[in-house]
């Protein structure tokens, strides 16, 4: 591959990342958000809280699909490249309907336990998703 189609590549993998990164920060805010009322429903909270606490899960799930998708289009820029990258975004549903309709301890406890493994696969993508970015700014410095 010669130098500018290096680069251009280089280019698209970078903005492929920065678009991951844009959902998946979103992501977080909401699995943040839906803890925060999670916490709360669990305490007492109610009907009402538990249907905000699933406004926040939904968008929750939400940017996890256009992360996933984002991320798909990031693969395949490194795979362009001649890297690969293995993210782990599968997040199981998050038991809504059980939750509004039971509305218990019980049923809040498994929606926030799962709320919180979100929450930390979604960092860990995160962190991913930097660390080949940073690769990506010392590759493209590095065929200047």
């Amino acid at each position: 591959m010669d130098k500018i189609n290096w680069q251009k590549e280089i280019d698209e993998a970078l903005v492929a990342c920065d678009k991951t990164l844009i959902h998946l920060n979103s992501a977080l805010k909401a699995a943040e958000s839906a803890k925060n009322w999670g916490l709360f429903d669990m305490l007492g909270g109610g009907l009402f809280t538990s249907v905000i606490k699933r406004n926040h899960i939904g968008d929750l799930e939400e940017e996890l699909n256009y992360a996933k998708r984002e991320a798909k289009l990031l693969t395949n820029e490194l795979e362009d490249l001649g890297s690969t990258m293995n993210i782990d975004l599968d997040i199981s549903d998050f038991l809504s309907a059980a939750d509004i309709f039971f509305d218990n301890f019980i049923s809040d406890f498994l929606v926030q336990d799962k709320v919180d493994k979100a929450e930390k696969s979604i960092k860990k993508a995160i962190l991913e998703i930097e660390d080949i970015k940073k690769s990506l700014f010392e590759a493209k410095k590095l065929k200047k």
